[in-house]
């Protein structure tokens, strides 16, 4: 006779890692590279998307860890602003205003291309200003702002993304 009771503990299931890719998107200053996460899944997860937007100093490469860790059970994109890391840039931009006006465009550029319509922004260090314009410039597509400093951990964003808005 087949019983159906289970004589050894059903397993827990652990967190299997984000897949890391990199992509191309076509934006208005040439070809912006986006590093992404996904959860092993394959994406299709119910939770915000979210976008993480590098400091002026460095580019996503430097967000490596927030995106294995984030990527586990969301799709994360991480772009490199035009100009900065293997991202195009744009010809004769002088300027800080200038250059977070063109990171704001690239980004919205990119949510456009991806038929995103609610995101959440993880900004690092300059990169609020560049947040708040795209929140700005396109109202109701920025659900969350979470701006960090530099020496954030990944448990302090998490924390603020999963946290009452």
């Amino acid at each position: 006779m087949v019983s159906g009771k289970r004589l050894t503990p059903t397993p827990t299931p652990t967190s299997r890692p984000a897949n890391l890719r990199r992509a191309y998107f076509d934006c208005r200053y040439g070809q912006l590279h986006v590093r992404t996460a996904f959860p092993a899944g394959g994406g299709f997860d119910e939770r915000a998307t979210v976008v993480v937007l590098h400091d002026a100093s460095v580019n996503s490469a430097s967000l490596l860890p927030w995106l294995r860790e984030l990527g586990q059970d969301r799709s994360v994109y991480a772009p490199d602003f035009p100009g900065h890391g293997e991202s195009d840039g744009p010809d004769g931009v002088a300027g800080e205003a200038a250059a977070f006006a063109v990171a704001a465009a690239a980004v919205l550029d990119l949510c456009a291309d991806l038929r995103l319509r609610a995101i959440d922004l993880v900004a690092v260090g300059t990169a609020g200003e560049v947040a708040r314009r795209v929140a700005s410039a396109r109202v109701g597509l920025v659900a969350r702002v979470v701006e960090v400093q530099n020496d954030a951990t990944v448990s302090a964003v998490r924390a603020h993304l999963d946290g009452p808005a």
